[in-house]
């Protein structure tokens, strides 16, 4: 289940549930952004884009994900690296964002254990991922609780962000 939560200058809300059953597996906060893809550009959302939603009240998480801010800077303690499959990639050229959270789960599997669960996850995608990049890496960095990550290759990090983790 997926609704909207109103809209703001250059930004969108919108708030994610699923289920199963009766049973609640995850939910999940976003702020979308309007770009004009051609200049790639953030672009003032048009009044028009929310007209079609009833804006409602209810959350899903209690967190503000516009206020959350990743720590872009860090030094990783492992790397894994991932050739991009062709698979990753939508219609519009550039790798799909669930195919990220692939990347960090295989990065945390290998880096804390195949018993390593990811209990949440806050990501910034900084950048696109295009057609002509063949190989990421994701970069962790143990915090006790969870860890840091960062998607990236030698020229420029694309996502960042952190996660808790349950490691029993």
């Amino acid at each position: 289940m997926t609704w909207h939560r109103g809209q703001k200058g250059v930004r969108a809300y919108r708030k994610f549930e699923v289920f199963a059953g009766n049973e609640r597996l995850a939910a999940a906060s976003s702020v979308c952004l309007y770009i004009d893809m051609q200049n790639k550009k953030i672009l003032r959302l048009p009044r028009t884009v929310g007209a079609d939603y009833t804006v409602e009240t209810e959350t899903a998480l209690n967190t503000v994900p516009d206020r959350w801010k990743s720590q872009r800077f860090f030094s990783a303690e492992s790397y894994v690296k991932t050739t991009i499959r062709r698979s990753d990639y939508d219609p519009v050229g550039h790798v799909n964002n669930a195919a990220y959270l692939d990347y960090i789960e295989t990065s945390v599997l290998t880096g804390f254990g195949d018993t390593a669960r990811i209990k949440t996850l806050n990501i910034e995608f900084l950048k696109e991922i295009d057609r002509d990049v063949d190989i990421i890496s994701t970069g962790l960095k143990d915090t006790g609780q969870g860890c840091l990550f960062k998607i990236c290759d030698d020229a420029q990090v694309y996502a960042c962000g952190e996660l808790a983790l349950d490691r029993s």
